[in-house]
């Protein structure tokens, strides 16, 4: 006999829903206040670049969380959309942000190298050092 959750999760797959559906609904409505908040705190265009930010951030959250994997495009676009918020900051931001950028990911860097001494696998995948790069570029 078939429990309530699978009962459901069949029902919502013979109707055309996927079983997460709940998860994406959330996700969105989550999105969406992201945005607003980004907007709210700062009108200019830089609360744009923000809003592209939060969704890229979000976009990337899902994919991890659905495939284990974080694209190097969505962190590169994600470093480029950090650098461009640290210019509100005029040169000395922006000057930080890539400072940051480059000690995050030299940090990422080191650990991939010390790991390879440690264990066979080589420790975290060039994606990882990238998204750090691009966390470490935003709050510049």
């Amino acid at each position: 006999m078939l429990s309530s959750s699978t009962k459901k999760s069949r029902s919502l797959l013979n109707f055309g829903l996927d079983p997460s559906w709940p998860s994406i609904l959330t996700i969105g409505v989550l999105a969406v206040m992201m945005a607003l908040v980004s907007l709210a705190s700062v009108p200019e265009s830089i609360g744009w670049l923000g809003v592209g930010l939060a969704e890229l951030m979000l976009a990337i959250a899902i994919i991890d969380w659905r495939h284990k994997i974080i694209p190097d495009e969505l962190s590169y676009g994600g470093l480029v959309l950090g650098l461009g918020i640290s210019l509100a900051g005029g040169a000395a931001g922006f000057v930080q942000a890539l400072l940051g950028a480059a000690v995050g990911w030299g940090l990422l860097w080191l650990v991939r190298v010390a790991g390879g001494w440690v264990t066979p696998h080589p420790g975290p995948v060039p994606d990882a050092r990238s998204l750090r790069a691009r966390a470490s570029a935003a709050p510049g």
